[in-house]
């Protein structure tokens, strides 16, 4: 597992065009003017870290990358796994995930204060961690919950 970190301070020289967004109970970032939730926020100021076009993607999981460049998908805290798996027993959606997903890695964001922290995995890493930290709610799908001190001891285990 690779750790990275990205410093970084909303509004200023490095990222001035990362705003928070305040009053907005779905979206809490504005990025060169668009409006994101947190977890499309992780995911742009990643691809800023790589020098990438800061630009949401929709393509769908088995399809491509959240950063096809390095055919990495991001995941980040409050996440779910994959709509389309929703209502399968977990470790049938997990190992379909990793079998199908058209990524060869997973990449962890998440924010601490001024630092955006990447953590990139394999997927059958990924497929431990999903287990270990993951639920299934009721509606079906995986659902990863914020990220805590547990995660980050396991991470640097890994």
């Amino acid at each position: 597992m690779r750790r990275i970190q990205y410093q970084y301070k909303a509004g200023y020289s490095n990222c001035e065009w990362l705003k928070p967004l305040k009053g907005n109970k779905f979206k809490s970032w504005t990025i060169d003017g668009a409006d994101y939730n947190g977890g499309e926020c992780k995911e742009l100021v990643a691809k800023d870290f790589y020098h990438l076009p800061r630009v949401k993607d929709n393509t769908a999981w088995n399809t491509g990358a959240d950063i096809a460049e390095m055919e990495i998908s991001v995941k980040s805290a409050k996440a779910s796994l994959c709509e389309s798996l929703a209502g399968l027993p977990m470790d049938v959606q997990i190992a379909r995930y990793c079998s199908e997903c058209a990524c060869k890695a997973v990449m962890w964001v998440e924010f601490d204060g001024d630092l955006l922290e990447m953590w990139i995995m394999p997927l059958d890493v990924f497929a431990k961690f999903t287990k270990r930290f993951a639920h299934v709610s009721t509606d079906g799908k995986i659902h990863f919950p914020t990220t805590s001190a547990l995660m980050r001891q396991w991470f640097k285990a890994n």
